[in-house]
């Protein structure tokens, strides 16, 4: 998946996501299976458009090594 450079930055700037994302990435797959089935319960009842928007940022997340790309993405931004 390509980033976009606007979402990187505010990834890379963002100490809350960089904490999601590093965190996701450090995964094992069946470590990501759990999470992702946690956070599917979590949302199933939000409706709310913030909610909608950080269940995909999570889905995103999850999705083959999207967060370890995204990782590498942040970490060359922030020279490392």
């Amino acid at each position: 998946m390509l980033f976009d450079k606007e979402f990187i930055k505010k990834c890379a700037y963002d100490s809350d996501l960089r904490k999601i994302i590093y965190a996701v990435a450090d995964m094992k797959e069946q470590e990501k299976e759990i999470f992702g089935k946690k956070m599917r319960l979590y949302f199933l009842d939000k409706s709310g458009v913030e909610d909608r928007k950080a269940m995909e940022f999570y889905e995103m997340l999850l999705k083959g090594d999207n967060a370890a790309k995204l990782k590498e993405c942040i970490e060359g931004l922030r020279g490392g």
